[in-house]
Formats: C-alpha cells, sequence, structure tokens
C-alpha cells in the first residue's frame, strides 16, 4: 500500500507542494505523517488492525527506507513530531512522551504521567526543549533523560503551546489562560475561556487562542472567536469564527500564523 502526502518542498520554492510516496504495509491505517525541516526524515504513525496496536516508524524520506519501529506506547500515538532542527523527535500518547534521536531512531528520554492523569499536546522550543500539559495541570519540560516540572495551572490543561524561543507557555483549561514562564512564573487570564487551540507566533511575541462557538436553531449565532495576544497577555485584536450553515452544534474555528500575519477560519 501506498499513500501519496504533501510533505516537502519543490526546488521552485519553499511554499510549493511536493508528492512524497510513503510506503505502508497491508492491514495498516496511516494516521500520521511529519517531515524533519530539511526533508531527510519522515516520522510516521500508523493503525495496525491485525493486532489493534499503533506503530510509529522513522524513515529515511530521500531512501524511501524504515530506519527504525519506534516502541515503548501501549496506548494511541496522539502527537508526533520534530525539533526545529530535526534531530530529535517525540511520540506522545495519553499515558507517556518519548523522545528519540532521529537521526539513529534510538530512545534519548521519556515521561510518564501519573496514575489517572493524561498526557496533553505537546511542542518543541528551537533549543530542542519539549513543552507539554497534563490533566492535573502540572507544565513539564524534557530534553534528552531531564524532566522538569515548571508549574502547576489552575485546572486540567486542555490546550497547550510552547514558545519557539522557549521563554513561555501558554495551557487552556476550563478555569482561563495561563501564561507561564520557564522560571515558573504565571499571568493568569480567567476572561479567555473555552480555548481549544493556542499558537505562538514564530518570534514568540504574540500568540492566538482560538474557542469554540456555537449555533442555535434561530439562526447562525456564532460566539466562537479567536483572541491574538502580546507576551504579556494584552488582547490585541479578536476575531470571530466564520461559519455557514443553521441549526445547533459546536462550531470549531481556528487560527494560525502564516507568513506575514495570522489566518482566521
Amino acid at each position: 500500500m501506498t499513500f501519496l502526502l504533501p510533505v516537502l518542498p519543490l526546488p521552485g520554492g519553499e511554499d510549493a507542494p511536493r508528492l512524497r510516496l510513503v510506503p505502508a504495509a497491508r492491514g495498516e491505517m496511516l494516521l500520521d505523517l511529519h517531515a524533519s525541516a530539511d526533508g531527510s526524515r519522515l516520522l510516521s504513525t500508523s493503525y495496525r488492525k491485525a493486532s489493534r496496536s499503533y506503530a510509529p516508524r522513522l524513515w529515511d524520506a530521500r531512501r524511501q527506507l524504515v530506519l527504525a519501529v519506534l516502541p515503548g506506547h501501549a496506548g494511541q500515538i496522539l502527537e508526533s513530531g520534530f525539533s526545529p532542527d530535526g534531530k530529535t523527535a517525540f511520540t506522545l500518547s495519553s499515558e507517556l512522551v518519548l523522545l528519540w534521536d532521529a537521526l539513529r531512531g534510538r530512545e534519548i528520554g521519556r515521561f510518564a504521567a501519573r496514575p489517572s492523569e493524561r498526557l496533553v499536546d505537546a511542542e518543541f522550543a528551537a533549543d530542542g526543549t519539549l513543552g507539554f500539559g497534563t490533566s492535573a495541570g502540572r507544565i513539564v519540560t524534557l530534553k534528552g533523560a531531564e524532566s522538569r516540572e515548571i508549574a502547576t495551572v489552575a485546572g486540567s490543561v486542555r490546550a497547550f503551546a510552547t514558545a519557539p524561543d522557549g521563554s513561555r507557555f501558554a495551557a487552556a483549561t476550563v478555569n482561563g489562560l495561563e501564561l507561564v514562564g520557564r522560571d515558573g512564573t504565571k499571568n493568569a487570564l480567567p476572561a479567555i475561556k473555552s480555548v481549544w487551540e493556542l499558537h505562538f507566533s514564530p518570534d514568540s511575541s504574540r500568540l492566538l487562542a482560538s474557542r469554540a462557538g456555537t449555533l442555535d436553531w434561530s439562526g447562525d449565532r456564532i460566539d466562537g472567536y479567536a483572541n491574538l495576544l502580546d507576551a504579556t497577555g494584552t488582547v490585541l485584536a479578536t476575531r470571530p469564527h466564520a461559519v455557514a450553515g443553521r441549526g445547533p452544534g459546536t462550531v470549531q474555528g481556528g487560527a494560525d500564523f502564516v507568513a506575514g500575519g495570522a489566518l482566521f477560519w
């Protein structure tokens, strides 16, 4: 079985899509795929139907060879990715996050959740430090074999982001949004609630916080929006999510940074 996925740029420009053939074994369903920044490595996650297990693999992208099948996770892989320099990769399930040497495919670090705790959202900083949140409100970093608990926020973390420069983290809970410094200092923003997606700008100076909206039977009532904040937590702008259709339900719009600005949907 072969999948076609746009993962590498064409020679004509960084933004031009390119189709990469990714082989997969029969009886597997490809769930996720990431490319390292230089395009030399791929990280795929597949679901094996027969054994009901998950198979993260590290690939040599140019030769289309599997360098390693990454063991260790008993449950579903929820998230994965490469560090900005492409030297490290991570795989995350609700119980365990693993760090991998992306050149050789060997494990170099791990962090296990406590009993009844779940791991939520992980993201690398530019220096290769992985930040993530937990359902117990813990903000944790992992670099190599060294883990560090930065702070505990009020409530279960539902969305999380790491600033590219590693200076701060953003965590959304049912109690609002909290900005957490690398030194553990916290800035609580209780007015910004129901956030389900967070993104820092490439220069770490801005944060986009998106919340879901709702529709009711009386027509299209949209109360979902994205807040643009600065590094101190000051709201610079608010944009509603544009939604079509009628009837009750949850509307999941979003926002992210793109070249030259921000994209809202």
